[in-house]
């Protein structure tokens, strides 16, 4: 399966054209012998910024917003642009000139929308909602570790905190400062806080799909893809708490939301 993030030669064997620049033609080698295969124009985009914050939410979760933001303005002291991916609302304290709205539409179709056409930056740091920051960013981590992927042409970098578990297919070994991913990891593809490439998110991502649909069809999506990716764990880059599952509060995280200072009005009402 080819993948516009490889790097390819092109015809000239000394030139050699990393994506996302715009190619026509990927060589290959097979039995000594080089062919030629086309593959699919990607069309440039300017880039602006290397890493930009998304923070994907849909309408459903709302009720979670008020304490999403507590977290966030206590531990978000950083200059890396945030912005906000809604779907037909957005909440009052997002600064609108951030703000993007879906409409109603497939969540994958949403995002890859925006991606596409709205997006100018080479790496997203991915994260919903539904994941609350519980201490501050290490904002120059996220920056280095971007870096590292931009020199290394890296797509993917899991981001673990000491309280994630499916750490058992990531090797010992490290690269570039990094864990390695196996591809045969249960969930090589996940909707967990991240940093990708935006051109990889792209390959991946296919319309019509819900989260848990990405999760699970992306994972072989990305497997088949035979690239390398990898994880850092570190409780303190990017420490969050994770507080719905399936659409619902998680029973765990009550107490941690009772602790949240939010108004009155706000409050869920299994909280009260």
């Amino acid at each position: 399966m080819s993948t516009g993030y490889a790097l390819v030669e092109a015809i000239e064997p000394r030139l050699k054209i990393a994506y996302p620049k715009p190619f026509q033609l990927e060589i290959s080698k097979a039995r000594g012998l080089q062919r030629k295969k086309q593959v699919r124009i990607i069309p440039s985009i300017k880039y602006t910024n290397d890493l930009t914050c998304l923070i994907h939410s849909g309408d459903k979760n709302s009720f979670i917003w008020p304490y999403w933001n507590d977290g966030f303005k206590q531990n978000w002291k950083s200059d890396i642009p945030v912005v906000w991916l809604g779907q037909t609302k957005t909440p009052d304290f997002i600064d609108k000139k951030n703000s993007f709205i879906t409409g109603n539409v497939p969540w994958s179709n949403g995002l890859l929308s925006w991606l596409q056409n709205k997006c100018t930056s080479r790496f997203i740091l991915y994260s919903m909602e539904d994941f609350i920051l519980i201490r501050q960013v290490n904002t120059e981590m996220l920056k280095f570790i971007c870096d590292i992927m931009k020199k290394n042409k890296i797509g993917l970098v899991k981001l673990y905190t000491n309280r994630q578990t499916m750490i058992d297919k990531i090797n010992n070994r490290k690269e570039f400062g990094l864990l390695k991913v196996r591809n045969c990891m249960r969930w090589l593809c996940s909707c967990l806080p991240s940093i990708w490439s935006r051109d990889l998110l792209i390959d991946v991502l296919k319309n019509g799909e819900t989260p848990w649909l990405f999760e699970q069809n992306g994972t072989g999506r990305l497997a088949r893809m035979m690239l390398q990716h990898y994880a850092y764990l570190d409780s303190e880059v990017f420490p969050f708490r994770e507080v719905i599952q399936q659409g619902k509060v998680k029973l765990s995280s009550y107490r941690f939301l009772r602790s949240i200072n939010v108004k009155p009005e706000e409050k869920l009402e299994c909280l009260k």
